[in-house]
């Protein structure tokens, strides 16, 4: 019978490079392959699980699942490196290598799943390049910006940042081109001018932009007189008062044409830090 220590060269290089074919189309194997099948599970099922995760997150992003992700991810690939060192060091068995009744069912449920998540990200991302100064200094034009399709309800608040469908009624740009503001007033709040600011119900807030000679779609008046923030709209500003506009020039973001809440940059530094 031959010792493991005494196999040609040959040998143990095949069999250490089959080991790592496996594990790297599918986390686990390769311990399964060098009989190392306590630990194939374990690396198999966090790395699996790890990948469902991270595609529910990007289908639907919280904070708890976001979290869930990376400790699954970190645990995951804790592993997986530590499966690739041992089979670095690892020496074929005497006989054939056990076998693994379940490897190619467990592969094809990886492939599956990292299929999903790679069609999660295209479905569920966009890119975005700002035409526009308006939101200056946050973006400035030519910047591109990754944003997220689904629109969290939760974030459409006094001050987030959110890009919207203009309008049919606009006479400054194409019908239904993207633009990006941020929200003075929700549904519900009242709003008039105060001394060249605006007001949202008792606080002063952002100051007028520059007049234009764009037609009005809206008129808040002055005080005393208000106006109510109708059901399902928002009252957006933009960020530069000098060359911005607002919702008395565009109209208000209507809930329907609010295509994204969550928006990151990606030629700034951080990347992908999300605008706010």
């Amino acid at each position: 019978m031959t010792d493991s220590a005494t196999l040609p060269e040959a040998d143990v290089f095949a069999f250490r490079k089959s080991a790592r074919r496996r594990a790297w189309i599918c986390p686990g194997a390769g311990f399964a392959y060098i009989g190392r099948k306590q630990f194939a599970g374990v690396t198999y099922l966090l790395g699996l699980f790890g990948l469902l995760a991270a595609t529910a997150t990007v289908l639907f992003p919280s904070g708890s699942l976001l979290a869930t992700t990376i400790l699954l991810v970190i645990l995951g690939t804790i592993l997986w490196v530590a499966e690739l060192i041992t089979i670095g060091n690892a020496w074929p068995p005497q006989g054939s290598p056990p076998p693994d009744a379940g490897y190619k069912t467990k592969a094809a449920l990886w492939t599956l799943a990292a299929i999903g998540f790679g069609a999660a990200l295209l479905i569920s991302f966009r890119l975005v390049e700002i035409k526009g100064d308006g939101m200056a200094p946050l973006v400035w034009p030519g910047d591109r910006l990754l944003y997220h399709t689904r629109v969290d309800e939760s974030q459409l608040q006094r001050g987030a940042v959110i890009m919207f469908r203009l309008p049919p009624e606009v006479t400054f740009d194409e019908p239904g081109a993207l633009m990006i503001g941020r929200i003075l007033a929700v549904p519900g709040d009242t709003l008039t001018v105060v001394n060249y600011r605006y007001r949202v119900n008792d606080d002063l807030a952002s100051s007028l932009p520059t007049e234009t000679d764009i037609p009005k779609a809206l008129q808040v008046p002055r005080e005393p007189d208000t106006i109510k923030i109708p059901d399902g709209c928002y009252f957006v500003v933009q960020d530069d008062r000098e060359n911005g506009l607002d919702s008395q020039t565009v109209g208000y973001a209507k809930r329907g044409e609010i295509v994204a809440t969550s928006l990151f940059q990606l030629e700034r530094s951080p990347i992908l830090k999300r605008l706010q």
